[in-house]
């Protein structure tokens, strides 16, 4: 095994959905930076482009759990909010999250019925979500990405449909696409995020792993515990700074103008 491979599978082994989900807050609190105040530096925006899928696949892969009230307080705010300063779709992600919790495991099994059915309504959704960008945050490629995440968790039920692989290379390839469709990066910004975007996906891959990792390791240094509480804390977390950005471009555009 060469060192390249061996560092590899040791950070595999090594790395957690709660590290996952800190970073991701932490890309996060940058991306949306570039994009309230420098919105022109498109290449502040490819980190935060490969990093949602740690989102998107987590609310399918974690679709059994109870939605509480928080998130939907935070999408009403966030609502409120984009009266004042235009924050991109008509429906913001957190939105989005509670309409996939609703509808992903009856539409997936509905899907399941049929092979074709199954992969004709997939192409379609990954066709038309730069179009549904515009209604809704992502779009239907969040139910793609979502979709993703509960077939790697109940990849038994779609054995004869489809395999968790397949489906990832599908769902990269789609957001790949819808990127490129909606976004404006420039060729060589599309080339960083198909590559980083396929390590986070190769790491979302094993999402069991990631969750096992979380289980076993107790945070011990402080950048460790910073980590989990980022984690643990990442609704609030992002709806405090989508809100205090808003609320710095709403003082600014209205007093000094």
């Amino acid at each position: 095994m060469t060192m390249q491979a061996s560092m590899i599978k040791k950070l595999k082994n090594y790395i957690s959905i709660n590290d996952l989900f800190a970073l991701t807050m932490a890309i996060m609190l940058v991306g949306h930076m570039a994009m309230f105040f420098i919105p022109d530096n498109l290449w502040l925006r490819i980190p935060d482009r490969i990093f949602i899928p740690v989102l998107l696949i987590s609310i399918g892969y974690n679709l059994g759990h109870k939605i509480g009230w928080p998130i939907y307080i935070g999408a009403a705010m966030i609502m409120v909010g984009d009266f004042f300063v235009p924050y991109g779709s008509t429906i913001n992600i957190l939105a989005v999250f509670i309409v996939i919790k609703l509808i992903l495991d009856p539409l997936t099994r509905f899907l399941a019925r049929d092979k074709i059915l199954f992969w004709s309504v997939n192409a379609v959704m990954a066709l038309i979500s730069p179009f549904t960008n515009y209604f809704f945050e992502y779009g239907t490629i969040a139910i793609i990405m979502a979709m993703a995440g509960w077939i790697n968790r109940n990849r038994d039920e779609l054995k004869y449909i489809t395999t968790p692989f397949e489906y990832y290379i599908f769902s990269y390839f789609s957001f790949l696409w819808f990127t490129w469709a909606v976004s404006g990066f420039l060729q060589a910004q599309i080339y960083c995020i198909a590559v980083g975007l396929a390590f986070i996906m190769w790491l979302l891959y094993d999402y069991k792993t990631l969750i096992m990792n979380a289980i076993k390791r107790k945070p011990k240094d402080l950048i460790e515990k910073i980590c989990a509480f980022m984690a643990h804390k990442s609704l609030e977390i992002y709806v405090f700074h989508v809100l205090l950005y808003m609320l710095i471009v709403y003082y600014v555009t209205h007093n000094l103008s």
